[in-house]
């Protein structure tokens, strides 16, 4: 008998796109699970515990049982539109793999009809992110220095530099509504990344109209930006309890810029004072 063998898919999703997940497998990371990936994991009779990592935190660990008679266990993934956290599926019996936390693992149908309407959605929210021009301009302040003015109405640039010095230029780009029918945005932000290392962008202690907000996506890649390269990161945010259903609705963003290093998170590049965007 083949050795058996442990396969993970992720579902590709425009939420935290560029979220990767270190796999770790009694203490020993053994690959990584990349927006749309998929890992197969050889595994050994006996208990184990296999823990989901991102940004150095776990997010999900479960406990696996293989017994002689096992030979692959299928898990499917996805993240959740509403936590941002990884939802784990499986075909197998609960006898074989048992979740340490309560509910976080679910018998998985036949099929996965959800997995459908994600796909459709992430090709709507592609094609009309890419084909929308920045629609909203913003003039920005940092938090010791937050004034209720705004700019004045003949000025029509959209971007604006929100952080600068020899290590890192940050520009605010805009917002745009990509029409998906949801009430769903995205902002625009371009990163120069001056430092030595590569640079993983997150927004942190985010608010619409001083509404606490979650900000998805944003890196091209879990590797985030090289030395010396420049990249435009967009971040989606929304939903239908904020309030808001049309770009006009918008009037104050607030956030915080995180800059790491992806192969230790604990390596803090840069971090801002709060960014105010007033609209104009």
């Amino acid at each position: 008998m083949e050795q058996s063998k442990i396969v993970i898919k992720r579902v590709s999703a425009i939420i935290a796109c560029g979220k990767t997940y270190k796999l770790e497998l009694d203490g020993v990371i053994v690959g990584k699970l990349k927006n749309g990936g998929m890992i197969e994991i050889p595994i050994d009779v006996g208990k184990h515990i296999l823990r989901f990592i991102a940004f150095g935190k776990c997010e999900k660990s479960i406990n696996i049982i293989i017994s002689e008679e096992t030979e692959t266990i299928h898990i499917n993934t996805k993240i959740s539109n509403i936590s941002g956290n990884i939802e784990l599926q499986t075909n197998n019996t609960q006898n074989i793999i048992k979740s340490n936390n309560e509910g976080d693992l679910k018998q998985n149908k036949s099929t996965l009809p959800v997995s459908a309407v994600i796909a459709i959605t992430v090709i709507v929210i592609v094609v009309t992110i890419f084909s929308i021009i920045c629609a909203i301009p913003f003039s920005s302040n940092s938090e010791n220095s937050i004034s209720a003015t705004f700019q004045e109405e003949n000025q029509k640039t959209n971007e604006k530099v929100v952080y600068s010095d020899e290590h890192a230029k940050i520009t605010y780009l805009g917002i745009d509504d990509p029409k998906t029918g949801l009430a769903i945005f995205t902002m625009s932000i371009k990163v120069e990344n001056n430092f030595d290392k590569n640079a993983f962008i997150m927004l942190n202690e985010g608010y619409i109209n001083d509404m606490a907000v979650q900000f998805f996506g944003g890196n091209i890649s879990y590797e985030g930006i090289k030395p010396n390269k420049s990249a435009v990161c967009v971040f989606t945010f929304g939903y239908d309890k904020l309030g808001i259903t049309k770009l006009d609705d918008i009037n104050k963003v607030e956030f915080k810029i995180k800059l790491t290093n992806p192969d230790d998170f604990s390596d803090v590049l840069l971090e801002t004072d709060t960014i105010t965007l007033f609209k104009e």
